[in-house]
């Protein structure tokens, strides 16, 4: 039995977790011609992502690598060291007492790294607007947008705007520095590309399933009414799991973003901002 494209990717990328699987890959390799190709050509667009600059690239090449790329990340959790801390220092409290000239405007009051990949989770605070945030910088933006940022001890977690920053006002004045900061990479990304309808109509619909090669499944459906135009979205399966308890959804399209905690049996509904731009839809575990 060949195994998936998946599967190949996974054990080339070093995301493959079962070393038993690992290795009945590598034997499937050395005999299979067609699997051999797929894996020669996975192999390829790794050597391009690590080689070769986005600019030099051409532009489909670059396309299918940051596809492979996004996919060898999916699931994944990336734990955070502590790097540098401010709480030691005078800099971190001067927005308590310090008179107005002298508090800055925006402090960096903790910051966190990855090796691989290569990721800084900053904490930040902004004096001016009284609040704290986080701000997570890589070399690539599907790195750091739209992703989910946890901090376990407290049971709470964090999505990212499009710029990599999530807002931590309700955590203002904790020492940042104490806890185990991690990255969550999306489990399963779902794109819905410009949807087609027929504006002459007051009221229809449409309805369609999509799935990935993990096995995760929704179902969507896409409604035009006199009101507005919106989809309403079921999660069916995670891979390959109806009963896959609570996840987080983050439905976002252009600059509008949507995300909520939801169970098997529960049906989003999202109002579309702009029925000529694509929906992305990611699930976090």
């Amino acid at each position: 039995m060949h195994p998936s494209r998946s599967e190949i990717e996974m054990y080339l990328a070093g995301r493959l977790d079962d070393d038993k699987k690992g290795f009945e890959i590598a034997e499937h390799l050395k005999e299979c011609e067609f699997c051999g190709e797929i894996a020669e050509e996975f192999k390829q667009y790794l050597d391009l992502l690590y080689e070769e600059e986005e600019s030099e690239m051409p532009l489909r090449a670059y396309q299918q690598v940051r596809t492979l790329h996004i996919r060898a990340l999916e699931r994944m959790s990336i734990p955070l060291k502590l790097i540098k801390s401010a709480y030691d220092e005078e800099v971190a409290y001067l927005a308590a007492d310090g008179s107005e000239g002298e508090t800055p405007e925006i402090v960096n009051l903790a910051t966190f790294f990855s090796d691989h990949p290569e990721l800084i989770l900053k904490i930040m605070r902004n004096n001016r607007e009284n609040h704290d945030y986080v701000e997570l910088i890589g070399d690539e933006p599907f790195q750091v947008a739209n992703v989910m940022i946890r901090i376990p001890e407290i049971d709470r977690d964090l999505i990212t705007d499009s710029n990599g920053v999530a807002s931590l006002t309700d955590l203002k004045d904790t020492h940042y520095d104490q806890f185990s900061w991690e990255i969550k990479m999306p489990d399963a990304v779902f794109h819905l590309e410009q949807l087609e309808y027929d504006p002459d109509k007051t009221e229809y619909s449409k309805e369609l399933e999509l799935e990935t090669d993990h096995g995760d499944k929704i179902r969507i459906r896409f409604e035009g009414k006199t009101e507005g135009k919106q989809i309403t979205v079921n999660i069916l399966q995670l891979e390959g799991e109806s009963d896959f308890g609570e996840l987080k959804v983050l439905i976002s399209q252009a600059d509008f973003r949507f995300i909520k905690t939801i169970s098997r049996k529960d049906i989003l509904v999202f109002n579309l901002a702009d029925p000529e731009a694509g929906i992305e839809i990611r699930l976090f575990k």
